[in-house]
């Protein structure tokens, strides 16, 4: 499964851009015991309830110096935001584009979210965040102060295998709803407005 990784500063501007393999990130012990715990998260969440919005929170490492918070509109959109030390240092977008109709009201409430999240700076990088148009999309907003190269290294690895994971179980899902793939888009776009007011 390949995806886009973008780098985008909260001014606007976009200084990383490329395509990634899920292959290619597979390698790493560490990362996949994060994963594999992420993944059982997220599982128990979709398979609980699949039509609402949820969040949760876990530890990237033993040392619990990273906190990963999760908060997902199901299969079109979610956030992830990574906490080093008790400061929140990135916030992670990602867009499945299973769905075109649902990824224009995932792009919107993240434009929002984006909006709020920056209100105080005087800049916005939510035109730049419409802008993108690669999917499946995993975008990445570094907050100052800026992260350690140790930071930026150990958590943006696993946040790009989160994302991957997280792309994965929609597809797998999608496909095991079948059929009733209508009435979950249509019940999703009712809970995703509710979720946007809040």
């Amino acid at each position: 499964m390949k995806f886009t990784v973008v780098v985008l500063q909260y001014d606007g501007s976009v200084t990383d851009c490329h395509e990634m393999d899920l292959a290619s990130l597979r390698g790493n012990v560490l990362a996949r015991q994060v994963t594999a715990r992420f993944e059982a998260g997220l599982h128990e969440h979709l398979e609980a309830d699949r039509t609402s919005p949820f969040e949760f929170q876990q530890s990237l490492f033993a040392d619990h110096t990273d906190l990963l918070k999760w908060r997902q509109s199901n299969l079109f959109c979610a956030t992830a935001a990574i906490s080093c030390s008790g400061t929140l240092k990135f916030t992670w977008f990602y867009f499945s584009g299973i769905d075109a109709a649902a990824d224009a009201i995932a792009v919107r409430i993240m434009c929002e979210t984006l909006t709020q999240m920056t209100a105080s700076t005087g800049v916005s990088a939510a035109d730049s965040l419409r802008s993108l148009t690669q999917r499946p999309l995993a975008v990445c907003i570094p907050w100052p102060p800026s992260a350690s190269e140790m930071e930026r290294d150990r958590t943006g690895k696993i946040a790009i295998l989160l994302g991957a994971t997280y792309f994965a179980e929609g597809i797998e899902l999608r496909e095991r709803i079948g059929t009733r793939w209508e009435n979950y888009l249509n019940h999703w776009r009712g809970e995703a407005a509710k979720w946007s007011e809040n």
